[in-house]
């Protein structure tokens, strides 16, 4: 599972309601917590370093467990290290010119 999934999963209606209306997504019904889930999980702008900071440390640590990372700490600390485990599980994202100038050869 991929920590913003895991997130959605944990959120409650009223974290998710606050993210919506954070975000400002229109065209979403808000007393659906599926629809809300759905919603965020398509928006770009919905990171899982943003969505992650509507959590408490009980959620956070419910989020290490989900994603096999040891749950013992402190919240920020789970949070970074859940951010840390994110960015090593997820290639980085280049854009084209990245990708030209590594195809390029050296001389």
């Amino acid at each position: 599972m991929k920590l913003k999934q895991a997130i959605l999963a944990i959120m409650g209606r009223d974290a998710l309601k606050a993210a919506v209306d954070k975000l400002e997504i229109e065209d979403v019904d808000r007393r659906s917590v599926e629809e809300m889930q759905a919603r965020l999980s398509r928006t770009r702008r919905a990171t899982a370093e943003f969505l992650i900071e509507w959590l408490g440390e009980s959620e956070v640590k419910y989020v290490c467990e989900l994603l096999e990372i040891d749950s013992k700490g402190r919240r920020i600390a789970l949070i970074a290290s859940l951010l840390q485990a994110q960015s090593i599980t997820e290639p980085k994202n280049l854009d084209r010119t990245e990708v030209a100038q590594e195809s390029e050869p050296v001389r």
